[in-house]
């Protein structure tokens, strides 16, 4: 997955002063050099474990921020040791210090797709236009796990799902003039499979 380099540079220049080596890696990443962009990453991540819990949650606190303001996807930047070292239990760590804070479940939600964490920051700001749209797509993956092989068998739990799905109904009613009408009919579907592999159980019962 390529790296986007409007997202590389404006890390590296967020970065140069507080997390230096972090930076170098993205001025690496943004010139091509992935073999020695790694090798600074990993001295990046090593010198992390010196850390307290403030400068981990500052350094995750930036990198995310500026992600959403970009608009880009941070995604092909974070290694697996970055994630599991540093930035996953950070971010989990700070949905608890700071767990009035919506951009923190919002962040961990969408970048681990958690949906719980995702309606939790739905729940401490229900009126963010992003975080709907990031819930709405976690409810629709979730439901098509589901559901995908219906009519044999069921795989997950129906009344979480028709709880899931009467959410998803008031978020779509929110969002009526700025959506398209696909979400509202991908998201009746599956009411309408749901209701059928219900009469249907209910028969065979």
């Amino acid at each position: 997955m390529k790296t986007d380099s409007n997202l590389t540079k404006k890390l590296s220049e967020q970065t140069h002063t507080h997390f230096p080596l972090f930076a170098e890696y993205c001025i690496l990443l943004d010139k091509g050099l992935r073999k020695e962009a790694i090798k600074c990453l990993d001295m990046f991540i090593e010198n992390s474990e010196k850390w307290d819990y403030f400068m981990k949650a500052d350094f995750c606190t930036t990198i995310f921020s500026n992600s959403m303001s970009t608009k880009n996807d941070l995604e092909p930047m974070l290694s697996h040791n970055l994630i599991e070292k540093i930035v996953k239990p950070t971010l989990y760590e700070m949905t608890i210090r700071e767990h009035e804070n919506y951009l923190v479940f919002k962040w961990y939600g969408q970048y681990f797709r958690d949906t719980p964490f995702i309606m939790k920051a739905h729940e401490l700001n229900p009126s963010d236009y992003e975080t709907k749209i990031i819930l709405l797509n976690n409810l629709e993956n979730d439901l098509w796990l589901s559901t995908h092989h219906l009519p044999e068998f069921y795989l997950g739990d129906i009344e979480e799902d028709e709880q899931n799905l009467n959410l998803a109904f008031i978020i779509l009613k929110s969002l009526e003039a700025k959506i398209s009408s696909d979400f509202f009919n991908r998201f009746t579907e599956y009411k309408n499979k749901i209701k059928e592999y219900k009469m249907n159980n209910n028969k065979t019962n």
